[in-house]
């Protein structure tokens, strides 16, 4: 069988679990990284760690982003500029918080929510706006292509089943050179959110994470003449744990939508 993800990225899951006092709640997590290059300016996009929930209550989806801060020291400047590494010597120290976005399934609008201090304090936001700018919170989609080709399946340590794509060769680097897909046979989340519905269809078992990889391009080779490296798309989905302070928010969000 022969498969070809497409997801759009630009700019995220799954677990259940039971929120106290709340019923129905499903979560899911999803871990993003990327280290991606535009072929146009040469820029390089490097995604550590990315992760967002997605919780269901009855027709009440609700989005957790993480928005991440680093403050640079002194030592970051060269010449009036601030260069962004991960330097830890440029670094005086990092914070992150998380938005809250809520919507009631099928409407084009929801209310978003602040960390912190100011959670009661609600602001409009355009559902299909936080999905093209963050698409992987709506999910991805598959087709069948004959780009790719079936190389191998085998088992996993921990029970999960791996196939290995290749590709037919793309000069231009539209196509992943590998893309491993990997799934979980024993899956139990209840939640609705799928990397592919499709492929969940075809294969009978929940894919749970994507990962592929291009070979570098020489500039030789590249119409912009510019020197590409290795990159990689790995996205996956996981049943988030988390502690009993991040549960209570979540709560608190959906009370916050409803009231």
């Amino acid at each position: 069988m022969k498969i070809i993800l497409i997801f759009l990225l630009s700019g995220f899951i799954c677990a259940s679990c039971q929120v106290k006092k709340m019923t129905k709640i499903s979560l899911v997590g999803l871990e993003t990284n990327m280290y991606i290059v535009d072929h146009g300016s040469g820029a390089i996009f490097d995604l550590k760690n990315d992760t967002n929930l997605i919780a269901n209550s009855n027709n009440v989806i609700l989005y957790r982003t993480t928005i991440k801060s680093t403050i640079y020291n002194s030592r970051a400047l060269t010449k009036g500029q601030i260069q962004i590494s991960d330097d830890p010597e440029t670094i005086k120290s990092k914070s992150f918080s998380h938005q809250y976005f809520l919507h009631k399934t099928n409407k084009i609008s929801g209310i978003r929510f602040e960390d912190g201090a100011n959670v009661n304090k609600k602001y409009l936001f355009n559902v299909d706006s936080l999905l093209l700018q963050n698409p992987i919170l709506k999910g991805g989609s598959a087709d069948f292509d004959d780009n790719s080709i079936f190389l191998s399946k085998n088992t996993t340590p921990d029970g999960l089943i791996q196939e290995t794509y290749v590709y037919k060769s793309s000069p231009l680097g539209n196509y992943p050179d590998t893309t491993y897909l990997v799934f979980d046979p024993k899956w139990k989340n209840s939640t609705k959110y799928t990397l592919s519905q499709n492929i969940d269809k075809v294969k009978k078992m929940k894919l749970i994470q994507v990962r592929s990889v291009f070979n570098p391009i020489h500039k030789e080779i590249n119409k912009r003449k510019l020197e590409i490296p290795r990159r990689i798309i790995d996205v996956r989905m996981f049943e988030p744990t988390l502690s009993a302070l991040e549960l209570m928010k979540i709560r608190k969000a959906f009370e916050n939508f409803g009231s």
